[in-house]
């Protein structure tokens, strides 16, 4: 997995722009940094399952409180079964074991203003979780923006 420390979304709208131009299709579940409900997780979820299902390369914006749902995920601890790769995915006081195709690529994306208004309590959980990612800083700078946008989409043209 990855995650993006977006200055702002010039560098990203860059970057989805050029990989929309190559025909590579991904998937966008969008969150709130400042409240959700169960419906939003179940329905964020199910948008994530139908995108590892897919293979798909997924971005991940605003919906930090996905995290305690897919720690499997997020550290790769995938299983294979009957020839299928699968992995643990918390739903509700529930896991169940869901279906992934190895090219599924999940990319979380925050904006430091945002981090501001995480309740106290979880920085450190926070902290935790985004070390298991690769980790790529995108800051507003024409220039700078062009160039960082044109290595992150390298990343996803293997």
């Amino acid at each position: 997995p990855m995650h993006i420390q977006a200055m702002s979304f010039a560098p990203l709208h860059a970057m989805l722009k050029e990989m929309a131009a190559r025909k590579i299709e991904v998937d966008l579940i969008t969150g709130s940094v400042l409240s959700h409900t169960p419906d939003m997780l179940r329905e964020q979820l199910l948008q994530l399952k139908g995108a590892m299902e897919r293979g798909r390369t997924t971005f991940v914006f605003a919906a930090d409180y996905l995290r305690e749902s897919i720690l499997d995920v997020a550290n790769g601890m995938y299983t294979q079964t009957g020839g299928m790769h699968m992995v643990r995915v918390s739903v509700g006081s529930t896991s169940e074991m869901w279906a992934v195709d190895p090219a599924f690529k999940c990319v979380f994306v925050d904006f430091p203003d945002s981090r501001q208004l995480v309740p106290d309590g979880s920085q450190m959980f926070l902290a935790a979780f985004y070390d298991r990612f690769e980790r790529r800083i995108l800051c507003p700078k024409r220039e700078l923006m062009e160039a960082a946008a044109r290595k992150l989409y390298a990343v996803f043209d293997r």
